[in-house]
């Protein structure tokens, strides 16, 4: 466990210091599989601290999961997704204004060959962070996130060692993420006085006996959270 807390903090670190021009805005999937399993849920988020009162972080990481509309173009994913205002996702729990960076969408269509898809869902932007609209394109290996004609976010998912049939109550050997262009992230925190950070969730898996369904224990932390108070 230690160990994945410490790849996830050097990722954090990787992510800031990089002169990569893409953060990491959003990701689950499979980390570590031994006697145990472990998933990772990575939850961008913009944070404001207005005091000194730091929120309870599992309820923080609740708070900020969104599932969004959207109008397709067709039958699949493939659509668009309109602004809304900021006020619409801003939670404030104690001393801390949060804001999710990426929300969930569902297709239409059930996509019953890609049933890990139905698990970890498919995230794009947050309506807030366009004037207008979002178009999402699909390409080869990724979904596309435009604002105009500008691509400001990218979506892929992964598979690993993965079989058709699951194991009891166990999530899919597979995962997701989400991408969004620095330089968007950075303009939304000069104009709100806010900072970007992640909220992680790492939940383990085990059972005593194979015959068993897997229980879990979850732990959250946080990288990159302000504490300087802004008025």
């Amino acid at each position: 466990m230690e160990d994945v807390w410490q790849k996830a903090g050097n990722l954090w670190r990787e992510n800031e210091k990089t002169n990569n021009g893409w953060l990491i805005a959003q990701a689950n999937g499979r980390v570590c599989q031994t006697d145990s399993v472990y998933d990772l849920e990575i939850r961008g988020v913009f944070q404001r601290c207005l005091g000194r009162k730091i929120p309870d972080l599992e309820e923080a990481f609740r708070q900020t999961e969104h599932t969004i509309p959207y109008v397709t173009t067709s039958g699949g994913v493939q659509g668009y997704i309109k602004c809304e205002p900021i006020s619409a996702y801003a939670q404030w729990l104690d001393d801390w204004q949060l804001l999710p960076v990426a929300c969930q969408v569902w297709p239409y269509t059930t996509p019953r060959w890609q049933s890990w898809r139905l698990t970890r869902g498919i995230w794009v932007l947050s309506p807030f962070l366009t004037n207008s609209f979002f178009q999402i394109k699909c390409r080869q290996d990724s979904l596309e996130i435009l604002d105009g004609d500008e691509v400001v976010g990218k979506w892929l998912d992964w598979k690993w060692n993965f079989r058709e049939k699951l194991t009891a109550n166990l999530t899919p050997s597979s995962g997701e993420y989400l991408l969004i262009k620095r330089a968007k992230v950075e303009q939304f925190e000069e104009s709100e006085k806010c900072k970007f950070c992640w909220i992680c969730k790492l939940t383990m898996y085990y059972r005593e006996h194979s015959y068993q369904e897997y229980k879990t224990h979850s732990w959250i932390k946080e990288y990159g959270s302000s504490s300087i108070i802004v008025g």
